[in-house]
């Protein structure tokens, strides 16, 4: 059983880190055929929010799988097994998931429109003129001020 464990501990290792040099800096086939805009904006307010996360629900499939594996062959073991499914399913979730902060951003585009952006990331500070990008996912990227210039604004 230990050597089990140490071999699925071992994949799960390896497709960890090829899966983070997967990334080339192309666009991802997902992005194609899809309506792509770019506009310019001012930050004018940025909130810390949370992102859900499936961390528990994970621990109960993973404790109720782990108690009906191992007390399949001694019942006895079924606790056990629940602790360590529940545990090993949580830890996955939460490194597959990572960090489940996330930022709000109030913009005033330069058109007049003013936009409510999520983001993973901060990309941007308060007062900052940047490049919007939405397409399949939305980035936000700092530029010179003067993109945001118009004469909307």
């Amino acid at each position: 059983m230990q050597n089990n464990t140490l071999q699925l501990a071992s994949i799960i290792s390896i497709l960890m880190l090829l899966s983070g040099c997967a990334h080339s800096g192309y666009y991802a086939r997902q992005e194609a055929n899809q309506f792509v805009t770019e506009f310019y904006a001012w930050v004018d307010d940025i909130e810390t929010v949370r992102f859900d996360s499936n961390v528990e629900e994970n621990m109960l499939i993973g404790a109720t799988h782990g108690a009906v594996s191992w007390g399949y062959y001694d019942s006895h073991d079924a606790l056990q097994g629940a602790i360590w499914g529940g545990l090993l399913a949580g830890l996955i979730t939460a490194a597959i998931e990572g960090d489940n902060e996330g930022y709000e951003y109030q913009l005033s585009a330069v058109d007049g429109d003013y936009v409510t952006v999520l983001t993973d990331s901060r990309d941007a500070v308060l007062g900052d003129c940047v490049r919007v990008r939405v397409a399949e996912q939305v980035r936000i990227y700092p530029v010179a001020a003067e993109y945001c210039v118009s004469d909307v604004m």
